[in-house]
This record gives structure tokens, sequence and C-alpha cells, in this order.
């Protein structure tokens, strides 16, 4: 079969897949960068699954462009391939220099991709890998290793077009594949009508298209070690996110005992969530650095506090990456007056109607704080769901280079 381009092939690659045995319910779709992108866009369209990229950079020896000396990960990990190696006469020692080239390609394209589009965590996942064409089998070796560092728990192959050496590869090392030609005959190009050189503008614009059709949306238990501190959490996102929130969660102890939907709303509106049990300033501390160093989770987006947050406010809070609080129910008059009046974010509370000590409560404190609001809430304007319409407002309205005049006055 002849395709008029990459995408073509995706939508017909996608009544192959559809037929392999993966769990629909725990799958995504990964397409290799460059090419694979734009076919696996329209396998993971058409099965309604997650989509993300893996971003690689093959280790090229000069004057053998074809052959791959091994592979760069997004990650930085190296995965030689030293039947390659051997056979244009390098040591491994002595490729260094071609490494370092391929790492800086694969950091420039992480650096502009991941400023929007957060990797989709992947352990445990069934991952249906494609690309535009595979032609070496020990380049899809070395992505193998990539996905098996991952911790993945099945690897699923896909490809319009794939050699018979691949083809072999797959068969004696029992892979389960879809592919629809095997090319004895003909180069990959040439079962593409249009086979266009893919940019990293290109792979930006296909994944705003899909994130605009699709918002698939992740729940992950994590784990934040510091010292001999140990913070158990649950991660909430969907693939586009302008702002982190870190949510101090009253006394709960796992992902079930909290309210789906309520995350999933603040979600929608382009917040993704660390979920961390009854939050103290120290903690609160260690959750930062841990959320802004994290190779899977650093992007360049602002980070902003929610929850029952009266014992994370600590005096060093202001020395933190924080743009904005939001407290729920919670009494700030808890904390003492020092460290309250040296807390400048802004804050707002919103409290049940009938919480008539939380309220009070809140007042004192709010005399203290130097930009501090309330709202309160009625039982009919929770049901209605005004709690996430206002935490929404409440940080859209002070995100960085967004601050606009506030919803709230003080009551």
């Amino acid at each position: 079969m002849i395709f008029y381009d990459r995408r073509h092939a995706g939508i017909e690659l996608a009544k192959k897949v559809s037929k392999l045995n993966f769990d629909k319910k725990n799958t995504v779709v990964l397409g290799i960068w460059r090419g694979g992108v734009q076919v696996a866009f329209e396998v993971a369209k058409l099965l309604q699954l997650p989509l993300d990229v893996l971003i690689i950079e093959k280790i090229r020896a000069p004057y053998f462009s074809n052959i791959s000396l091994g592979v760069i990960s997004e990650g930085g990990e190296v995965f030689y391939n030293t039947k390659s190696i051997e056979n244009v006469g390098y040591k491994r020692s002595e490729i260094g220099l071609l490494k370092d080239s391929s790492l800086k390609v694969v950091n420039k394209i992480s650096e502009s991709l991941r400023r929007e589009y957060a990797q989709i965590p992947l352990k445990g996942k069934d991952i249906i890998l494609i690309d535009d064409g595979i032609v070496f089998e020990n380049v899809i070796e070395n992505v193998l290793e990539i996905l098996k560092l991952k911790k993945v728990k099945k690897v699923f192959i896909a490809t319009p077009v794939a050699s018979l050496d691949v083809i072999s590869y797959f068969k004696n090392n029992m892979q389960d594949f879809a592919v629809i030609n095997i090319n004895p005959m003909m180069t990959m190009e040439e079962y593409y009508q249009d086979f266009s050189p893919v940019s990293i503008e290109d792979t930006i614009d296909i994944l705003s298209e899909f994130s605009s059709s699709q918002n698939f949306i992740y729940f992950e238990k994590i784990l934040i070690e510091d010292l001999e501190i140990k913070l158990k959490g649950t991660i909430v996102k969907s693939e586009k996110i302008k702002s982190w929130i870190i949510y101090s969660n009253p006394g709960e102890k796992n992902e079930e005992s909290f309210d789906r939907s309520f995350f999933k709303d603040l979600t929608n509106a382009g917040y993704a969530i660390l979920i961390l049990e009854d939050l103290e300033s120290k903690q609160l501390e260690i959750a930062v650095k841990w959320l802004m160093k994290n190779k899977l989770y650093k992007i360049s987006t602002p980070i902003c506090l929610c929850g029952a947050v009266a014992k994370s406010l600590g005096s060093n809070i202001s020395n933190l990456s924080l743009f904005a609080i939001l407290n729920i129910n919670d009494r700030l008059d808890i904390m003492n007056k020092k460290t309250l009046s040296s807390i400048y974010l802004p804050v707002l509370s919103l409290i049940n109607q009938e919480a008539l000590e939380v309220i009070e409560g809140t007042k004192i404190a709010a005399e203290v704080l130097p930009n501090s609001q309330i709202a309160i809430l009625s039982k009919s304007e929770r049901n209605q769901g005004k709690l996430v319409e206002y935490i929404i407002q409440w940080f859209d309205s002070h995100l960085p280079d967004n601050r606009t005049e506030s919803w709230y006055s003080v009551t």
C-alpha cells in the first residue's frame, strides 16, 4: 500500500493496531520523534488513547549516516549498538563527541516540547510504540531497552513499513506487532507520496491539535523522599498544563477517599495537581523542590497552594516558588501573628457558611495577613460547583503576567 503522507498511514495503521490485545484502559500511544508522531497521532485519535512523544536521537557514524552506533533518550540514557560500533571500526571510548552532539539534539527537542506537553507517566502502562518505518532491528532493540527502563507493562510495536530483518526480529523475540508493508524491494520513503522532513514546530502543532480534541486525565501515586521524610501523594494531570497546584488534603489516606470529579474539574481548567496529606511547612518546601527538580514533571509553569493550608504556612513560605494561596475551611488563626504578617502572597479563604468558628478565626487571621480575602459559600453554591469555579478564578487572576482585579470582596 502506498500512503499519501504519514497521517494517511496512521489512519490505515489504526485498523491493524485495533486488533492487538492491549489494555484499552491502561495504554499510551508513543510516537517516536520525528516521523512517528504524525502516524501515532491518527492511531491515538481513532482508538481514543493518550498520545505522547518518545524523544530519542541516533548516534550516527561519520560517512555512515544510515548506521546507528546507539541511541540517546530524553532522560540522557545512552544505549550502544556494539555490533555497529565494531563494524565501522570504532571503539566505544572514541564516540564521545558523537554522543555529545546527539545529546544536544535531544535536549533541544525536549526543551521545546515539554514547555507545554509534559511526559505521560509510562510505568505499568501498555505501550503502542509507533514509527513511520522501521528498517534496522538494532535501533528498535535500543528503544525497547529505554521502555524497559521506564518499567512499562507491555510493548506493542506498530509501523506502516518494516524490513524483513525487523519482522524476523519481532518473531524471534515473540514481540507483538502490527505492520502494513514489508519492504523487500522498495526503500521506506517510496511508500509515501509525501515524506517531508518533520520539524519541532510540526510536532508541537500535532500535539496541540491532539490536545484540543482530547483531554485525558491521569491519576498517579508518587513517593517523595528527602532524608528521613517520606511523602506519599497523588499526581492528577492532563497533557497540557498552565500551572501546578500543591493541594493539602486534610486527613485523607488514599486516592479513593477524595472526590475525583473535583480534581478532574481543576485539571480540565489546565491545572495539574500534586495531592499530599496534611502538609506542614517543611513538607511543603520539600514538595515544591521535588516538583521543580523532578525530570518527569519539571516544566516552566508556576505553582500555587490550595486546600487545608494552615499547617503549611511557615515563615519560609515567601521564599518558595509560589504565586497564590487558596485556603479551604481551615482556621488560619492557629498560626502566630508574626508568621501570618510575613506572608505577602495573595490568600483567599473559602469557608462553608455553617462553619461559624472557622469564619470567625479566619477573619481574625485576615486582619494580620497583608493580602487576604474571604468568601463564604452556602450549601447550594457548593452543590452547584462554585468551589471549583472560585478556585479556578482566583488562581487564573493571579497567574504571573496575568493579574487582574480580583472577583472577590472581603466579607
